[in-house]
This record gives structure tokens, sequence and C-alpha cells, in this order.
């Protein structure tokens, strides 16, 4: 049985390119018996089987020259089904092929110009009106699918993700790293860790931390991601609120580092109003460390019965939720949780989409 898989996403650094790297991984050792063809835009450090190969095409889709230079190097050695990450593939590729829509994140949030807009749009179309199946994380992006995009419900499949809990790189165990001397902190600390976009709701959690202030409630926020922490916006707004002396921006965590940083926070916050898996949250189920979260429906289905859970339209709210863990601070351990989304339960639920879909070609 022979397999085709678009893996060019993974040359970006993200959750998602890093979870599709052990996804397909996984896949691939599931059964030797299969042979897979693996497309990427560079080498892909992966532990293949003797039948499997990685072809680098190192190719995007945003002109009409890279649209068919792409499609060719497809049509070479494609004659079955193809396995699409995003909906970043070529136009005129008309072969049998699923697609994954993780998330309508960039539909309803985007910052991009005009016409980044008018492409994604065009692509995504383009995408779901040729594949054969649409693959998505949870219900939620289920059911915009069917209702934004009026794609049927016989068409759209559900594959729930893991958390990326798994080692990549080596801690750093000669010297234990302690955070708050590092960078004179105060008081106990507690991480926000991804960026600033429009579904963050991050002003909702600097009202929070204001309000905390002006009741003599000491604690102090890092900041972690590097996109986040080059926000001019946002560092004005943190100044706004005045609570610049609160506020850490953290430029780079080294890998091997980030074990401390975590461990010895006291929670991580995930105010949110959108998303879908909730990956941004695997270091914290990592580290077993608190989670405060917007109740939203992928925290609702995932892990609610985890977390401290407050409405994200409410800094109120917000605030309370904050407070009830100062005053009633508690252990928690996710290993329910990383024992139920694995990557072995992932990748057979992959495994199994692609036989049902490899022989009703469209």
């Amino acid at each position: 049985m022979k397999i085709w898989i678009d893996l060019r996403l993974t040359a970006m650094d993200s959750f998602y390119s890093e979870f599709l790297k052990i996804l397909v991984e996984t896949l691939i050792n599931l059964d030797t018996s299969w042979e897979y063809i693996i497309y990427s835009n560079n080498k892909l450090d992966l532990s293949f089987t003797e039948k499997s190969k990685n072809i680098v095409v190192n190719e995007k889709v945003w002109s009409l020259d890279e649209q068919m230079s792409l499609k060719s190097a497809f049509d070479k050695e494609n004659f079955g089904l193809m396995v699409f990450f995003s909906h970043e593939k070529p136009i005129f590729y008309k072969k049998n092929f699923i697609l994954f829509v993780p998330s309508l994140l960039d539909l309803f949030f985007t910052t991009g110009s005009f016409f980044w807009k008018l492409k994604y749009n065009f692509l995504l179309n383009s995408s779901l009106k040729n594949c054969k199946k649409v693959i998505c994380f949870e219900q939620n992006t289920q059911l915009e699918l069917n209702e934004r995009l009026n794609i049927k419900e016989d068409m759209i499949e559900i594959l729930e993700p893991f958390f990326l809990t798994d080692y990549r790189y080596e801690i750093a165990d000669t010297v234990k790293v302690d955070v708050k001397a590092k960078y004179n902190l105060k008081f106990d600390y507690f991480i926000y860790d991804w960026k600033n976009r429009a579904n963050s709701n991050l002003s909702k959690l600097l009202k929070a931390l204001i309000a905390l202030k002006n009741k003599w409630v000491h604690v102090n926020l890092l900041l972690l991601s590097e996109e986040t922490n080059s926000d001019i916006e946002l560092r004005e707004e943190v100044i706004s609120y005045n609570v610049q002396d609160r506020v850490f921006f953290i430029w780079e965590v080294n890998k091997s580092e980030e074990m401390y940083y975590y461990k010895q926070s006291i929670w991580v916050v995930y105010p949110s109003i959108y998303d879908s898996f909730p990956f941004r949250l695997s270091k914290a189920i990592k580290y077993d460390i608190p989670i405060i979260a917007a109740n939203i429906t992928p925290i609702k289905r995932f892990i609610w019965d985890k977390v401290i859970g407050f409405n994200p339209l409410s800094a109120t709210d917000l605030l309370s939720a904050m407070e009830n863990f100062l005053e009633n601070r508690k252990e928690v351990s996710y290993e329910d949780v990383r024992n139920k989304f694995t990557k072995e339960r992932s990748a057979e639920r992959l495994k199994e989409l692609i036989y049902d879909n490899m022989y009703d070609v469209k």
C-alpha cells in the first residue's frame, strides 16, 4: 500500500508542525508494510522505514510558477491518495486527496492584508471543493465547516490530536535555573506562552492583573513568546495599564531550560476566545502545572475537569479565577490526559481514515 504525504508545513516552527512530525513518524512505524512518500521543504529528521522516502520539494503555492512547479513534483510519483495537512496545495492538483483543516482561526481573526485574505480564502475554498474528505480536530471546527463554508457533514471526519509532551531535546540537569533570581522577580509568577493575536484576549488578562495589583495581591506575569515580546503595541498597552512592574517580556527560553520556567511558575494562563485543539497547553500538561483557562469549546472537550475556568469575555471572572487559585493552591496531575490523548491513538485514527478513502476514488 502506497501513500503520499505533504509535510511542507514542518519547515515552520509551531506546535502544529511539531505535532505533524510526531504523527507521521508514528504512522509510518505502525505498519511497516505500507510505503510512504513524504514531501517536505527540507530533509526531515524522522525515523523512516525501508519502504518510505523523503522527497524535498522546497516549494510554496503563492505564485503561479510555484503552483505549477509543486504540482509537477507531486505528479511525478503520485498515482494514489495524498494527505495534505494544509489548504496550501496546488489549485490544479485534482487527484485523490484528504485535507486537514485544524482550525479556521485565520478565517475569523486574521490580521493579514486584503490581498493575503483573498489568497487565503481562495486556496481554502479551492482545496475544500476538490478534496475527498476534510479532517478537523474537534466538533466546533466541524460545525463551522458545515455552517460557514457549506461542507456537507458526511464530508467531515474528526481526528483528535495529542498534547506535545515528548522530549525532543536534552534537559539542562547540570545547572538548575532559578527563574526568579535570573530576572529579579519580587513575586511568584505565572506564564503566558503564545502570540498576541486578535483571539488571544490579552487585554482582559492585563485588566485582571491591574485589578490584582490594586488589591495588593502580588504576582508577576512572564510572557515567553518571542513574537509577543517584539509586539510594540502590547508593550504600550502594558504601560497604559500601569503593570510594567508586573509584566516581564522574556525574549528567549533555551529549550533545555524550559522545564525550570514552568515548574517554578504557579500557573499557566490561557485566555483565548477562540481556538481548536489547545496545543499551546502542552508544556503545562507536560510539567503538571495548574491551568487557568477560558471556557471555550476545545477546553471543555479535552481538559475541562482539570482547569480553573472563566468567561473569556469578563476580566472580572478571570480575576476571580486567579484569586480563587491563590487562596486555594493545589497541585495537579495530567497523567490521565497524557494517557488518553496519545500519538499512537491519533496515528491509528489517521491510518483508518487513509484506508477508508484509498479505493473509493472521486
